[in-house]
């Protein structure tokens, strides 16, 4: 069992509250074996060890022979250091001092985080105390970072406080973090930022989660440069003291409290920080995993504050190059294709593009004929320098297209178009020119056959000139033709032949009419066929022909038959063989010249359901025809051979004229019914 029995307060924890129930703990603690000495973090890094309770820290300083006993055994696992011995890693950027509190794997990283990002490391073993102004020389270092959260109850010796202090008044850069201000060091006071606070709202605590938050006065300054405006970061130890006058505060603790200072003093510059990394103790006097300096976003802050109170906010990096192979032109269309280009950094590279294109990650897209340029770049990390920008430009050639010409309309008075087809679909900037006979004409609305010529004017498509024709058809005439009446030996004349034309909307048309038969012909009674040809004057109408009937009225007034006939649409009924009396007048009298020809009949279909006449047979009737003044009675001889048929009765009249009666021929012989009906 090891360790001093006396009571220990840490910077971390109210002095008050720990008189009397803490002592108690502290001390039965200590009776129990405890050797307050705390092992290497074993724990991986992502673990979050829960918000302690607030509470000042660090413990009461040892005595002066518990200091000596520290610098020979710290409270971490240091590495056995029986000489002084510096270790350095890094590039050649600028040259930094880590003086080390103690050979933890949080310290390497810090060291590891800075190198890699090109800046020339020189990790003094711990513990930092021991270091007094000359083991090293501070000769050739830009930055000292101090390190001070393992031993705190051990400040730097006067002589290499005032070390640093001329350091930084003369150039140099101090990074620094608690407990600087909590340990005795008069000769450091222009170095610290801000003192201890032992009031919870400091949010003093130890082995805790704490969130940094950006203030006006950081943005945009060197020091936050990358990092969110707000994150959380485990705290090996944290206090926000109040800070100094001189110090500006770039940002803080939810509280209020400062967590990230500066100032410029003399012609250096000095970085502090809230937390106290590699304090390895919890609230109850055991001891927690060694984390802060493993968080990214604290390492970030290390880097920055190097370079920012090294008087550099950009990192001196390894110069890199990009490799782009050019860019083979494209046709408008053509899918989108990917880009690729190496850095000799090994790093990613990004595009941007100007022109008819645009790019998503590596992906390129054509948005127009055209050229387009595509540029490649690194911005660099902690490690290299951004890399020049390499451009690669090409063509985006016109897609092919076609036209297609081809149209044909009727006549209809109004300007036509040729329907114009692009291939693909819809292409705008077409420009159309019409011909017709070799002459130029504006737009085609008469009658013809068009000669058109179409070209394209597209800003991402190119085709060849296409020629076609454009036909307007010659529309066909209306033509109206009602002849006036005739009669019987009157020639046709204007009367009849009175044929009309017109065109597209009603509008009268002129030409020649050539009728058939001509005019000047005379016809018998009866229904004839006139013609005639229309030639139109206008070429936008085609030729055209109609034809009519005419009837040509007798000169004889027939008034039809007489009992004992009907005339149509009776049947009338009679004796086959018999004579039939078929009696008529003409409305004047004609003598025997009445007729043109001698009655005839011509066998027909017997009609279904037509109304019937029953002719019984004339007694003492002469054969032929007979005039009683303007009256006539023909006597009809039929043939018995007609029984059982129908047939119809033809007489012309002189005039030309014909007129019909309908018969049904019966045989008497084969019946009384029909006898009877007959008279016999």
């Amino acid at each position: 069992m090891t360790g001093p029995l006396s009571f220990i307060l840490h910077p971390h924890r109210r002095r008050a509250r720990l008189l009397l129930p803490f002592t108690a703990i502290i001390l039965a603690g200590q009776l129990a074996c405890n050797t307050d000495q705390p092992t290497e973090p074993t724990a991986p890094i992502k673990s979050q060890p829960q918000v302690a309770a607030s509470g000042p820290h660090p413990r009461a300083r040892l005595v002066p022979s518990m200091a000596a006993t520290r610098a020979s055994k710290p409270l971490l696992s240091f590495k056995a250091n029986s000489s002084f011995g510096v270790s350095q890693v890094g590039g050649d950027g600028l040259s930094v001092l880590i003086l080390a509190d103690t050979d933890a794997v949080s310290t390497s990283a810090l060291a590891a985080t800075l190198s890699d990002s090109g800046v020339q490391v020189t990790l003094r073993p711990a513990p930092e105390f021991t270091w007094d102004g000359t083991n090293p020389s501070l000769n050739g270092f830009d930055v000292v970072i101090h390190l001070n959260g393992n031993t705190y109850d051990a400040p730097l010796s006067a002589e290499a406080q005032s070390t640093l202090v001329s350091f930084v008044q003369n150039g140099g850069g101090f990074v620094g973090a608690q407990w600087n201000g909590y340990e005795p060091q008069a000769n450091l006071s222009d170095l610290v930022l801000q003192g201890t606070g032992f009031d919870p709202s400091d949010e003093n605590c130890a082995g805790c989660t704490v969130t940094y938050e950006r203030l006006p006065a950081g943005e945009g300054h060197p020091v936050l440069e990358g990092l969110p405006a707000s994150f959380s970061i485990v705290a090996d130890g944290h206090d926000a003291a109040p800070a100094m006058d001189f110090a500006t505060v770039l940002m803080k603790v939810p509280s209020g409290g400062p967590a990230v200072l500066v100032r410029d003093f003399g012609t250096g510059r000095v970085v502090n920080f809230s937390i106290a990394p590699n304090y390895p103790f919890d609230d109850f006097t055991g001891t927690h995993e060694l984390l802060t300096l493993q968080d990214p976003n604290v390492q970030k802050l290390y880097l920055n504050a190097v370079r920012w109170a090294a008087g550099s906010a950009q990192a001196v990096a390894v110069a890199q190059t990009i490799t782009f192979e050019p860019i083979g032109d494209k046709v408008f269309g053509d899918p989108a294709f990917a880009v690729s280009a190496s850095t000799s950094s090994g790093l990613p590279v990004s595009f941007t593009a100007a022109g008819d294109c645009a790019v998503v990650g590596s992906s390129v897209s054509l948005s127009a004929a055209g050229s387009c340029s595509i540029t490649a770049h690194q911005a660099g990390n902690d490690a290299y320098a951004a890399a020049d920008d390499v451009s690669r430009t090409f063509a985006i050639i016109k897609a092919p297209a076609t036209i297609s010409v081809g149209t044909e309309f009727d006549y209809d008075g109004t300007p036509k178009n040729a329907n114009i087809t692009t291939h693909p679909l819809g292409l705008s900037g077409v420009t159309v020119s019409y011909t017709l006979n070799g002459s130029a004409v504006a737009q085609p609305v008469n009658a013809g056959v068009y000669q058109v010529s179409a070209t394209l004017n597209n800003p991402n498509y190119q085709a060849p000139v296409a020629s076609g024709t454009l036909t307007i058809r010659q529309a066909a005439p209306d033509l109206h033709w009602t002849p006036g009446s005739l009669a019987s030996g009157t020639p046709v004349g204007p009367s009849q032949l009175n044929a009309t034309a017109t065109g597209v909307g009603g509008a009268a048309l002129t030409g020649s009419f050539s009728y058939t038969p001509a005019a000047g012909t005379s016809f018998a009674a009866g229904t004839y066929s006139l013609a005639v040809q229309f030639t139109p004057a206008s070429g936008n109408y085609t030729a055209a022909s109609k034809t009519v009937s005419i009837t040509v009225s007798g000169g004889m007034s027939f008034a039809g038959f007489y009992t004992p006939l009907k005339n149509m649409p009776y049947v009338n009924t009679a004796q086959a063989g018999s004579a039939i009396p078929v009696k008529f007048t003409v409305g004047g009298y004609r003598g025997k010249q009445v007729l043109q020809q001698v009655p005839t009949s011509a066998q027909v279909a017997c009609p279904a359901g037509a109304p019937e006449n029953v002719v019984r047979p004339g007694l003492g009737i002469v054969p032929g025809l007979r005039s009683l003044g303007y009256s006539y009675n023909y006597t009809w001889k039929t043939s018995a051979s007609w029984a059982g048929t129908c047939r119809v009765f033809l007489l012309t009249l002189a005039d030309g004229s014909t007129h019909q009666a309908l018969f049904r021929f019966v045989d008497t012989k084969k019946g009384p019914v029909l006898r009877k009906l007959f008279g016999h």
